[in-house]
């Protein structure tokens, strides 16, 4: 058992903080107000955030030091809402333990007055925990602070990291409650990662296309020697390196493949295809080091590693970590029973029970009202509980996979609305040219027939290209409940937001307006519906 730490056991600095010497920080990161050390007490910026950028989160360490942080939005906005994305890899080689799977991912934490858009978020580690870091936490007295700090801290155990990330949520708490985010009622805490927010996190997110997303590293345009350190001379070359010196992932993340693997929470197991095998066995690693090759550097990189040698507790020079900020799931009264309203509404239709005695439309109510009617046969009763929670996961997996296609279909609506919209701007180009040329000359000049041929392609495009969004609003509007689509809306513009395509969420929202319209009244309006596209950019 851990025993809370005070100030003098980790060389706190009582209050002291580091503003001086961080004043890149943004007003949205987490420092403790109030302030009053000098900066030559705080770490150079250098030794902790040698590459700042904006929203960076920056929590006090003892010793003067910091640790900074990055956002990793997840849309989402009930307690039971979670995202669902793919990790693994498809290769069949390595089936057995990165088969591509499905996964889903929630986070704690909502911004000051968020809106549904905006989703919820947790905080990753912007670096490796440095020698610096670590040390500044679990040292006898404070370390120096010099550049050979920033090395990733490695030759620790799985249990070393767990504790490293206790004693430091014991010294916030005891030194700098308020800089530590809030969900609920609830006090937040540092942690390794989940499997699953290293990945999603590592592969950029949100921030990045569901092409890049699935890719087998994230986007990295400048090759990968400027992103990861791996094994050879034109990388690490044999050597662990300073945090910070390559360029980061979509989110901000540096160093996430390379350098050093990275322990997360979970344990090892292997793959069933359709889930993870029965038996939990040791540690997982993540992301390769600096003596993973190349050509093995990918993002569902994962490795299991033994807790115990020969020697005792595992160690290895390869291996470090990096801390994530998180929240209990039910921080409040109100947690639980938002948590028990949505459990309630999960596979279910909406309700239009009937006279009495009539059955319900709904499958799960309707074997909800049998198992209540059985005559006091436990047996009986006990089957029907059973079979209405099995089609309860039934119902839930469909409406999962029908959100997620109604996104899709968003997403296509907008991306065609948008080329819609270019398409008039160049036909109105082309037309216009043609027209002056005309004037100038006549409809015989060859450059005249050249704008002719070129506008009438660029009509007939956008003749053809307005046909499939008509016929995509017609096949819309006919099958789906148009309200169907309003959080997946929501969802889709967080989704865009982050991923830097912020206007499309401008034509999905004018897509979604034209399905309604056609919902209503089952009627076309292409030249209208054209027109909207057409002002869009003027809104």
């Amino acid at each position: 058992m851990w025993s809370r730490l005070t100030p003098a056991k980790v060389c706190a600095p009582s209050r002291r903080l580091v503003q001086k010497a961080i004043g890149f920080v943004t007003a949205s990161a987490l420092l403790l107000p109030g302030a009053t050390a000098g900066a030559d007490d705080a770490w150079p910026a250098k030794l902790f955030n040698p590459a700042p950028i904006s929203e960076d989160v920056v929590l006090p360490m003892p010793c003067g030091g910091s640790m900074v942080f990055r956002k990793v939005q997840v849309p989402g906005s009930g307690i039971l809402d979670d995202y669902q994305v793919k990790l693994g890899d498809p290769d069949q080689a390595l089936a057995f333990s990165e088969y591509a799977h499905p996964e889903y991912i929630a986070a704690p934490f909502t911004g000051s007055g968020a809106s549904p858009s905006s989703g919820r978020y947790y905080l990753m580690a912007k670096y490796e925990t440095s020698k610096l870091q670590y040390d500044a936490v679990t040292a006898a007295k404070c370390p120096a602070a010099n550049l050979i700090g920033r090395t990733p801290v490695s030759d620790v155990t799985w249990l070393d990291a767990v504790e490293f990330a206790a004693k430091y949520t014991d010294w916030l708490l005891a030194n700098a409650r308020k800089s530590l985010p809030v969900a609920g009622d609830a006090v937040s805490f540092l942690r390794l990662p989940t499997e699953a927010e290293w990945e999603y996190a590592e592969r950029g997110g949100i921030a990045v296309s569901p092409t890049e997303f699935a890719a087998r590293t994230f986007p990295m345009p400048d090759g990968m020697e400027r992103y990861a350190w791996f094994a050879g001379s034109q990388s690490a070359n044999g050597k662990v390196q300073l945090t910070g010196l390559l360029q980061p992932n979509p989110l901000g993340l540096h160093d996430m493949l390379g350098n050093v693997d990275e322990y997360v929470m979970d344990a090892y197991r292997l793959n069933r295809v359709s889930r993870a095998h029965g038996r939990a066995g040791g540690y997982i690693v993540k992301g390769g080091n600096y003596l993973t090759s190349g050509q093995d550097i990918r993002s569902s990189y994962r490795s299991e590693v033994s807790p115990y040698s020969d020697n005792g507790p595992r160690k290895s020079k390869t291996t470090g970590f990096r801390l994530v900020i998180s929240a209990p799931v039910l921080t409040d009264q109100q947690d639980i029973a938002d948590a028990k309203a949505e459990w309630a509404k999960l596979g279910t239709a909406a309700a239009t029970a009937s006279d009495a005695g009539k059955p319900l439309e709904d499958p799960v109510q309707e074997l909800a009202a049998l198992a209540q009617q059985t005559g006091g046969d436990p047996a009986l009763k006990s089957r029907l509980e059973n079979l209405e929670q099995k089609v309860k996961s039934v119902l839930l997996a469909q409406q999962d996979q029908q959100a997620r296609a109604n996104r899709t279909m968003l997403r296509l609506g907008a991306w065609l609305g948008q080329k819609l919209h270019d398409d008039q701007i160049n036909t109105n180009i082309v037309r216009e040219t043609y027209q002056a040329r005309v004037a100038s000359s006549s409809d015989q000049d060859p450059m005249a027939k050249r704008y002719k041929d070129m506008l009438n392609q660029n009509e007939q495009a956008l003749g053809a290209n307005m046909k499939f969004y008509t016929d995509l609003v017609i096949r819309v509007g006919d099958d789906y409940d148009p309200e169907q689509f309003a959080k997946q809306q929501e969802i889709l513009k967080t989704e865009l937001t982050n991923a830097g395509v912020t206007q499309l969420s401008r034509y999905a929202d004018v897509f979604l307006q034209h399905i309604r319209q056609y919902a209503n009244d089952k009627k076309v309006h292409s030249a209208d519906w054209l027109k909207d596209l057409a002002a869009v950019a003027d809104k």
